[in-house]
């Protein structure tokens, strides 16, 4: 097999974590860097009688909403009730994003982009699907040569928890650990697309910190092609904590069921060597493995469409 270089293109900025770049079904490539997600489009141009590709190159800045700041329960109004012990965890704890006085906010980064297959969008375009550090995932299509966000699944997803929320007591020992569960279910830590598409639809699949995995339908705007709609299919607790990956896995040539596959990794030593405390799941489902530092485990889930 012969490798012939054609074009040569150099990024503003280094990509700044592995596994940083993803391509789509339109020929376009995103590189996660420390200023948001640059956008490269590749098109060709027939006329040239040279094998050359015209590049355009788009930047999107990750949106900068927090989505566990605001829970129903305001950590300002439960810290000066906390002793000392309690009230350091809450101000340090990366899940929640807690506004309190002479504070700054943290500022959101990409953690993963991923594209949808070709199908959903008029002239086979792809929709991007980026998910910040901070547990935002949002969708953006192209429209008059700039990339917007159309959908916020972060939004529908806190609706969605929120319907299932009760008051919280007045203990506030008890409103700090109801704060911190209503975080981990809100907070959004992976996402992946089915590789096709059903019916002009795509299937996205997001996974929040608490083990909880949502199907979510996006297709096109009937009355708007430079819209889309989103809609919530189902969801599944998994059982499982932080789940960083999912992969789908299709189990019939019609494509009428499908496999999920989850895994969580979870950090056995830190840069210490301190051996941390885990838990072995014992289900005939799950299954593990184990290298110095993590502890990986893989959980396979059907469902039917």
């Amino acid at each position: 097999m012969l490798l012939t270089e054609l074009q040569t293109y150099s990024l503003t900025h280094m990509a700044n974590m592995p596994f940083s770049s993803a391509s789509s079904g339109d020929n376009s490539f995103s590189f996660i860097t420390e200023k948001g997600l640059d956008i490269l489009e590749m098109a060709p141009d027939p006329k040239s009688v040279s094998p050359s590709l015209s590049c355009r190159r788009y930047v999107i800045r990750p949106s900068g909403e927090l989505p566990t700041s605001d829970l129903g329960i305001a950590p300002k109004d439960i810290l000066p009730h906390l002793d000392r012990e309690q009230a350091y965890s809450l101000i340090s704890d990366i899940t929640l994003s807690p506004c309190l006085t002479r504070t700054l906010s943290p500022v959101p980064v990409p953690r993963l982009s991923q594209w949808s297959p070709v199908g959903i969008l008029p002239n086979h375009r792809c929709v991007l699907a980026l998910l910040t550090d901070m547990g935002s995932l949002c969708l953006y299509m192209l429209v008059d040569n700039e990339y917007r966000q159309k959908a916020n699944i972060s939004d529908l997803w806190l609706g969605e928890c929120r319907a299932t929320w009760a008051p919280p007591l007045r203990d506030y020992t008890h409103r700090l650990t109801e704060l911190r569960n209503r975080a981990e279910m809100v907070k959004l830590t992976g996402m992946c697309w089915l590789e096709d598409t059903r019916e002009g639809a795509g299937w996205l699949a997001a996974a929040s910190k608490s083990g909880l995995v949502s199907l979510w339908q996006v297709r096109a705007c009937a009355s708007n092609p430079l819209d889309i709609d989103v809609f919530l299919v189902t969801q599944f607790n998994s059982e499982l904590k932080i789940v960083n990956t999912l992969h789908w896995i299709s189990l019939s040539s019609g494509n009428s069921k499908w496999k999920i596959v989850l895994t969580w990794t979870k950090v056995l030593s830190n840069m210490f060597g301190d051996t941390q405390n885990y838990r072995t799941f014992k289900n005939d489902k799950v299954i593990s493995t184990k290298n110095k530092n993590t502890h990986t485990f893989f959980k396979f889930t059907c469902f039917k469409n």
